[in-house]
């Protein structure tokens, strides 16, 4: 009885640290589940704040860092298509290319950009302009701009710009325009920009920035081929070159240009047109016809082009150099090109410098999908 009793102990006993071990087993599966949930979650890109990277100590958040993965997605497949004929395939941003994986430099140029970003985050809020530059504040800021838009619309008031903001949109709106107020200040306050600088830079890149447009005078054959309601007929066409291109052999063989034209032109007279300066916006109407005028030399005479349903050859008879503009018509522009020379040099120097701390246990997770 005693020895039935002392089994049923060990049994028991028995029983208890088996019941044990599958218990401490069971925990450790459930916590590498755990582990494998959080692991996914940070992959995928769930946790919206997880810290990708600091930059002198302000974070990046995995929610901004992929606005920018995202943005160079693009750029990257280009990259890789043109130098190693990679094709779109769901392996692609995971495999080597001579040693160079996609979604690896994806996620480098990325991380680039946002460094680039901060430095200049970090000098707005140095500098006074923006107070909180963190990534949380500006979602906030997103949410209230477009409920007021949206209530706007609702109360049928005028509102500038789209109806709503996509996140990407509004955030390359308001860092560019606090980065004009930025260059500004910098402009002012840090910048030791002066007369004799913006004289130099004017002297070195006048005849090429600041020319004035040549003075261009032509006469002009033309031979339309549109119909009064603005239908091209083929046939109609067709034969509007073959009459251009005998009026060209014409010319090239020392037919007179003014004959030509008063025999050919729809109203038999010749044509005639001067660009410069004062004609600039309607020139636009006609690029072709502009950039011909502006290659020929006085006497010289164009191959035929076709622009705006009207066959063309035009004769160059005037053709005066205007200069260039004056240092007081251009000096403020001056100014921006040293500002701009001087911020961008600036921030090359910040990013150079920037300490950078990246979260690998994240970054290292984070793929495009």
């Amino acid at each position: 009885m005693k020895r039935s009793k002392n089994l049923s102990i060990v049994k028991k006993h028995y029983l208890f640290n088996k019941g044990k071990r599958l218990f401490l087993i069971l925990l450790v599966i459930v916590a590498a589940l755990l582990s494998l949930f959080i692991t996914c979650r940070m992959a995928s890109g769930k946790n919206d704040f997880s810290i990708v990277a600091k930059v002198n100590g302000e974070n990046i958040y995995l929610r901004e860092y992929k606005q920018r993965l995202y943005g160079v997605r693009a750029n990257v497949y280009d990259y890789f298509n043109k130098k190693y004929n990679a094709n779109d395939s769901k392996s692609f941003w995971n495999k080597s290319y001579g040693g160079e994986v996609p979604i690896e430099a994806a996620r480098k140029k990325a991380l680039d950009e946002c460094i680039q970003i901060k430095v200049q985050q970090i000098l707005l809020k140095d500098k006074g302009i923006q107070e909180d530059i963190s990534y949380k504040t500006f979602l906030k800021g997103l949410d209230e701009e477009n409920k007021a838009r949206k209530e706007a619309v609702k109360n049928q008031r005028v509102i500038f710009g789209p109806l709503q903001f996509g996140e990407k949109e509004y955030f390359e709106y308001q860092f560019s325009q606090m980065i004009i107020g930025l260059k500004e200040k910098m402009g002012e306050d840090d910048f030791k920009i002066d007369d004799n600088d913006e004289k130099a830079l004017y002297d070195q890149i006048k005849n090429e920035d600041f020319k004035n447009p040549d003075s261009v005078k032509v006469e002009r054959i033309i031979i339309p081929y549109a119909q009064m309601n603005g239908v091209v007929d083929e046939s109609k066409k067709q034969d509007a070159k073959l009459r251009i291109d005998k009026i060209k052999q014409m010319l090239d063989s020392g037919e007179n240009f003014e004959k030509l034209a008063k025999l050919n032109n729809p109203d038999n007279s010749l044509e005639t047109k001067i660009f410069d300066s004062s004609t600039a916006k309607t020139d636009e109407l006609t690029p072709k016809l502009l950039e011909c005028a502006g290659k020929l030399a006085v006497g010289e005479i164009s191959n035929v082009f076709d622009e705006n349903n009207i066959y063309s050859i035009i004769k160059c008879v005037e053709h005066k150099n205007m200069g260039v503009k004056s240092f007081g018509e251009v000096k403020e522009a001056i100014r921006q090109m040293l500002i701009e020379k001087a911020y961008n040099e600036y921030i090359n120097k910040l990013v150079k410098n920037a300490k950078v701390e990246v979260n690998q246990e994240i970054y290292s997770h984070i793929f495009i999908d």
